[in-house]
This record gives structure tokens, sequence and C-alpha cells, in this order.
């Protein structure tokens, strides 16, 4: 699915539309006030001494409030009274508004996909399902993961994926995958929809050339060997699963080993 990216418009490019505005906020307190339990959020007031006061926005409905580059949306006033306060020593924050009436008001998806680059991602998680907390100023994926979604899933290009994780656990599987392309996040939007329950799919086959040297992976199984652990150290992580199961190991000079232990 498309990645939905915040459009970086110049502070006050909106004011040639009345029924649309840009916003550069300043620091510090902004002497407005909101409305409404539902979304969206509308200025009720915009306070004598306010820094917005030429600015033409009371009556206006809340479309986003960009900080840091993540682009804030579908808010009620409380939660744009609660995000204002939180970042007022930010800088560069900016809100687009819109004609209550006649503009047609953003939306969270229900759904997106986010392709990882290798390496770390800069981005904090907390809870069950998990949400982005903080994000580092370097991060790769800071702008694409949506403040009012969660990860419900983790998908890999050979076919793996795992899903219905805490936050503690998404780190150890995102760490143990850094090495590799193609790490894919499902977000979903925490109001409208329901989390995964616990599970994993595993590609239906792999064949994996085995380096040199110590494998760091642990087996068990009376009948079948199953990888019971993959070791940090292990050369094959994000390359075999723990839960898979031996199938056959083909030696050079051709002998093939089947049915082990």
């Amino acid at each position: 699915s498309a990645l939905h990216e915040p459009a970086h418009e110049p502070a006050h490019a909106g004011h040639l539309d009345a029924d649309y505005k840009t916003v550069l906020l300043p620091k510090g307190k902004l002497g407005i006030t909101f409305k409404g339990k539902d979304t969206p959020a509308l200025i009720s007031k915009v306070k004598e001494g306010s820094p917005l006061l030429e600015e033409d926005v009371e009556g206006m409905g809340v479309d986003t409030i960009t900080v840091k580059n993540r682009e804030h949306m579908e808010m009620n006033a409380v939660e744009v009274a609660t995000l204002i306060k939180a970042t007022s020593d930010v800088e560069g924050r900016i809100l687009k508004v819109r004609d209550p009436q006649t503009g047609s008001f953003q939306k969270l998806p229900e759904k997106i996909e986010v392709v990882c680059p290798k390496g770390t991602l800069g981005v904090t998680f907390q809870s069950t399902p998990p949400t982005a907390k903080a994000f580092k100023d370097d991060s790769p994926v800071g702008h694409q993961i949506l403040p009012g979604m969660y990860v419900d899933e983790v998908i890999m290009p050979d076919g793996y994926s795992q899903r219905g994780f805490s936050a503690k656990e998404l780190v150890v599987l995102l760490g143990g995958l850094s090495q590799h392309e193609g790490r894919t996040l499902v977000l979903k939007n925490q109001k409208t929809t329901t989390p995964s329950p616990k599970g994993e799919t595993f590609p239906a086959e792999k064949t994996i050339d085995l380096p040199d040297g110590k494998l760091g992976i642990s087996f068990k199984g009376k009948k079948h060997a199953k990888i019971s652990r993959v070791h940090a150290e292990s050369p094959l992580l994000g390359m075999v699963y723990v839960g898979m199961a031996v199938d056959s190991l083909t030696i050079p000079g051709g002998s093939t080993f089947r049915g082990m232990t």
C-alpha cells in the first residue's frame, strides 16, 4: 500500500485559500482554546495577546499538526490540546486548519505498510500492541509511522511473518532481523481496528548455503530436528527461524542426509 508522507508546505501557504490555512506555530503558549468531543477539533477562541491573533483561525477545524516531521491527524479537542501543550518547546510545528463546513479532513488509514532499511530504526516502542513512543532525529522511518497507529505484524521478504507481540518482543524481533533488507512493518489504526492474535507464519521451504565454522544454532526433537534457538552471534540470524524443521542436509561431494534428529 502507498506510504503516507506528510506534505511539506511553507508556512502561511494556505492564506490564498480562505477554506484552508497553514500556520507555523511559535514555541510557548498559543492562547487558543479548542472544542469538540468528536473529530475534528474546532478552534473555539483565540485570546487577546495570542501570537495567532492575526491568522484568522477562530472557528476553523484542525486538520493536521506536524511535529518533528510527524503528522498528527483525526484528533478531538482534548487530543489537540494535549499534543500542543506537550510539544510547546518544539520549534517548527505546523498547524493546518480547514473550514469545517466545506473542508474534507484527513483521516488515518486503516492499515499501512512501512518497508524498513537494514540497521537500527531509531524508534522507541511501548505497550501492547506496540506504538512508537519516541524517535531519533535520524530515524529512517519516523515520518512514516503515523501517530495513532500500532505495529500489528512484521513480514519478511522470504514469507516469514510474526504478529500479536508486545513492544519488548517486537524490539527483539527487529533486532534479530536488522541485517536484512525488506523488513516490513504492518501498521493498523488504533481507533478502528483490532490487533491480530499472537502467531507466526513460516516460509514453506528455504534452502540455505551454510558458511564455514560455527552456526550458532540449537536443535531439538526426537523424531525430527527442529531449530530451538538462533543465538545472537549466529551467521544465520534472520535467515532461519525458531520452530522450523530441518528437511535435509547436503554436504560438498553430493551426499544428502534426511530424517535427522
